[in-house]
């Protein structure tokens, strides 16, 4: 057993695991119906820090399922997916994946992911849940397994996880790869020129600083990178985000899609309304503005279709 770890029986075949950490952790405590054997192989693969965490994203019906919901069928209706191929591009330990299976159930989900040890997990668990999902492993990060056509891809926190030499020819590959009028859904993408970097540093003004200033700037983020980092660390850590024109403007024949409620609704539906709800509801009227040229929240949520 790691140590700070415990993995406890509640009954019912339900385990409780707690961590024990001094470290950041965004949840110390939960249940699954996951088995020992399983709950230790995610322990390997997520760590102490973030294995309970990984394992809430498929137990909490009210996280990660929630967001993934809106992102797609705020687009597009499920009845498109009757019958189609789902493409999960850095599925991870796959969690997103079994998340789409259960959303769109008569779609076949495809996972795609570049580190082997978090496909065999993504398997497993997979296997485990009975899930009609299959997994297979991406030679680089710019590039793609065989995996035949597809009417949909789901980029869930990636796109800004690439640098910059590699989003261009990602994009193109998972568009060819996308059949007539499939869609390319991108979630959880930082806004590129929001005022504040809020993904990977927090700091204002981040955004409109050319690289090597930026990179000094960095010194100053305090979160949990080191001082000496390499441009490049940040750069795959997602301190640079994206924007609407800048992946549309990739890819041939492409066609925004607008989600029903506006983007600056998305935005609003997405968030904690719980919290500064004045604040937000401020915000996404000035949003509603700027959404007439193109998104700006902080955070983007787009669908886009091939034509």
């Amino acid at each position: 057993m790691t140590p700070g770890v415990a993995i406890e029986p509640v009954g019912d075949g339900r385990w409780r695991v707690t961590v024990t950490t001094e470290a950041y952790a965004p949840r110390t405590t939960v249940e699954t119906s996951y088995p020992p054997a399983l709950i230790e192989a995610l322990l390997a693969v997520k760590g102490p820090e973030y294995v309970c965490d990984e394992i809430a994203r498929t137990e909490d019906a009210a996280y990660v399922l929630r967001e993934l919901e809106l992102s797609i069928l705020s687009f597009v209706p499920a009845s498109f997916f009757a019958g189609k191929r789902v493409l999960d591009f850095g599925s991870g330990s796959g969690a997103s994946s079994l998340l789409l299976s259960r959303l769109l159930p008569e779609a076949r989900i495809v996972g795609v992911e570049l580190r082997p040890d978090l496909v065999e997990v993504a398997r497993a668990r997979a296997a485990f849940e009975g899930a009609n999902v299959e997994f297979h492993v991406s030679p680089s990060p710019d590039s793609l397994p065989d995996v035949g056509t597809v009417d949909a891809v789901v980029l869930s926190a990636v796109y800004e996880h690439l640098l910059p030499a590699e989003r261009a020819p990602l994009l193109r590959g998972l568009w060819s790869r996308l059949n007539a009028g499939g869609v390319l859904f991108v979630n959880q993408l930082p806004y590129r020129w929001s005022p504040v970097e809020a993904h990977t540093t927090w700091l204002p003004l981040l955004n409109y600083l050319p690289d090597r200033l930026a990179h000094r700037a960095t010194r100053y983020a305090r979160r949990g990178i080191r001082d000496d980092a390499a441009w490049d660390e940040w750069l795959r850590r997602g301190v640079r985000g994206g924007t609407l024109r800048g992946i549309v403007r990739t890819l041939p024949g492409a066609e925004a899609l607008r989600p029903r409620q506006g983007w600056a609704g998305l935005w609003y539906d997405l968030g904690d309304q719980t919290r500064k709800v004045a604040v937000k509801k401020a915000l996404r009227g000035a949003y509603r503005v700027l959404d007439r040229v193109a998104p700006m929240e902080p955070t983007l949520t787009l669908a886009i279709r091939r034509s």
